[in-house]
């Protein structure tokens, strides 16, 4: 069984979602890198702390997580589009102090010795997707991202390589190929990203094993899972409601609709009372009429 996710199983999804939504990625690329050129220009003089350098962080951050978000919409089979790219300011102030953070922690590991700085950076790559799709708070989303990295660390940095040497082999026609490999990145961090947490929500529900059999008896220790306490408590509200109700609405025995019962008689209004009395009229007539003619048929008989 594998214990990590399949790089080139990543890589493989991740073109063949780009494949499918091309036009829209290099359209909305495209657009950012020429807004991020003309920003750039303005503030060689302004410096990053005037208006434009600030505009261009700014624009910076909205499309990245936009990319994500294109990312994460792509993966569910759904058509991307410029909503995408609109403000939420929760999860844009959280992704800036995600990245401030985690930021700080890098460059401190880098201090100390480069290889902690990697590892740090590896380990809570997973925090903008947390942010973005998972809806978490900054500092949850890290240590959310430090969490269920472990055991998988190779593997993203092993992707993280393969994506510089991709972006190597991009930037030689004039750094056209950026255009098509930033989308395509950012589609593969979503990737990753899920393949991750998948991979970690199924070692949590797995059971755990049972202890080893006794004396050639199989072990009778019941399976156990990680949420078995929190299902029981759920069992016993269940249980707990259902007895309130029966209580609360207690009946006999034999319910009163079963019980046999008299029938009763709805009372006669006039017109009906009308209706018998002509009717039984009617029928003595016809009776008389019926002994007159058998007396006649008597008597010529």
């Amino acid at each position: 069984m594998n214990t990590t996710f399949s790089i080139s199983e990543v890589y493989k999804t991740a073109w063949d979602y780009t494949k499918k939504n091309i036009v829209f990625l290099l359209v909305s690329t495209f657009v950012f890198f020429v807004l991020s050129v003309i920003l750039s220009n303005i503030t060689k003089d302004g410096g990053i702390f005037g208006i434009f350098g600030i505009v261009s962080i700014y624009l910076y951050v909205i499309f990245h997580i936009g990319l994500i978000n294109m990312g994460i919409i792509i993966s569910k089979g759904n058509i991307p589009d410029i909503d995408n790219f609109k403000i939420d300011w929760l999860i844009f102030w959280r992704f800036v102090l995600a990245g401030i953070i985690t930021l700080f922690f890098v460059i401190l590991g880098t201090i100390v010795f480069i290889i902690p700085g990697i590892i740090i950076a590896v380990r809570l790559s997973l925090t903008s997707f947390l942010i973005i799709d998972r809806k978490y708070s900054f500092w949850s989303a890290i240590k959310e991202s430090y969490k269920i990295t472990k055991g998988h660390s190779f593997s993203i940095f092993g992707l993280c390589v393969l994506n510089f040497i991709v972006a190597i082999v991009a930037l030689i026609p004039s750094g056209l190929g950026l255009i098509l490999a930033t989308p395509f990145f950012g589609i593969v961090y979503v990737v990753m990203s899920q393949r991750v947490l998948s991979m970690k929500k199924q070692e949590l529900s797995k059971e755990v094993t049972p202890a080893p059999a006794v004396s050639g008896k199989a072990s009778q220790v019941p399976l156990v899972v990680e949420t078995q306490a929190e299902i029981e408590a759920e069992k016993e509200e269940i249980i707990k409601g259902v007895k309130e109700i029966g209580e609360k609405y207690k009946v006999s025995d034999e319910p009163e609709f079963l019980k046999k019962t008299e029938p009763i008689e709805k009372p006669k209004t006039e017109e009906v009372e009308k209706i018998e009395i002509e009717t039984e009229k009617v029928a003595d007539e016809e009776t008389n009429n019926d002994l007159e003619e058998e007396e006649w048929d008597k008597e010529d008989f």
